[in-house]
């Protein structure tokens, strides 16, 4: 990943923890990221960028006090917001922990 995309997902990040959700469109994270296909990579860099460069460093938070949620509305947008106990199994929001924990390298939408 260059660095300026790099810095825009940071910047999408930060946009979650101070507004609390951001947009990202399907299309720009395999751009982003040189994908044909959004993959569990993709999602393991986006949950370690915010464990590690938001809530760690910046925030001091812990993983669990603040996960980040991934919702995917079918038309090519997702959506990344963060709280707690907004997520189920069956949801529309999905833990990015859980989505980056996937066995295969399947697309997500």
């Amino acid at each position: 990943m260059l660095p300026r995309y790099a810095n825009e997902l940071l910047t999408r990040l930060e946009r979650v923890v101070q507004i609390g959700c951001a947009e990202v469109r399907k299309q720009e994270l395999l751009w982003w990221y040189d994908q044909e296909r959004v993959t569990v990579s993709i999602w393991r860099d986006i949950q370690q960028k915010w464990q590690d460069e938001l809530l760690g460093d910046k925030l001091g938070w812990e993983p669990d006090d603040a996960p980040l949620l991934v919702g995917y509305d079918g038309e090519g947008r997702y959506v990344l917001v963060w709280g707690e106990g907004l997520s189920t199994d069956d949801a529309w929001l999905k833990d990015a922990r859980t989505l980056a924990r996937r066995d295969t390298e399947e697309d997500d939408a």
